[in-house]
């Protein structure tokens, strides 16, 4: 995981994430780079309420923000 470069990576953790526990993310976050890991939060979802949840306030906040940031979209 320490030789990733040049690759923005995001983790967005779910605390009631049954498939990839806290546990996981968080030392997965621990071994990326500083200058590869640009984002860490941790939200009240289970695995599938990235898709089905009601509260999708973190995908606009997090998620967007992140695209904004790392895969603009060109004005032309």
């Amino acid at each position: 995981m320490t030789k990733i470069q040049g690759v923005p990576i995001g983790i967005i953790a779910g605390t009631n994430d049954m498939l990839s526990t806290l546990e996981d993310t968080r030392w997965v976050s621990e071994l990326l780079r500083e200058d590869t890991l640009v984002h860490y939060s941790e939200h009240e979802l289970g695995h599938l309420s990235y898709f089905t949840a009601k509260d999708m306030s973190f995908f606009e906040v997090n998620v967007m923000d992140l695209f904004k940031k790392y895969h603009p979209i060109n004005a032309a």
